[in-house]
């Protein structure tokens, strides 16, 4: 396993569009299991921060990817970089 979560996989699974070519590397699980530690890292800050300024314009994306049904993981990014 090289000390990767399984979600880091799953990760790269999502990452891949249906029945299309998947670079499924020891790298870019690797990429995965950093991303999905940056995430942990942020979220476990949102229980400790009081107030929190949001970018009105973060939900509307957010929103627009769903109904697009590009969601995955950009719609994800989109929620924790901001």
């Amino acid at each position: 396993t090289k000390g990767f979560d399984p979600l880091s996989l799953r990760l790269c699974f999502l990452e891949n569009r249906y029945r299309s070519q998947m670079d499924l590397s020891w790298q870019s699980i690797s990429a995965a299991h950093e991303t999905i530690k940056r995430w942990r890292s942020k979220v476990a800050g949102w229980g400790v921060v009081k107030n929190i300024d949001v970018d009105p314009a973060v939900p509307r994306r957010f929103q627009l990817m769903v109904r697009k049904k590009i969601w995955k993981t950009n719609a994800l990014n989109i929620l924790i970089k901001n």
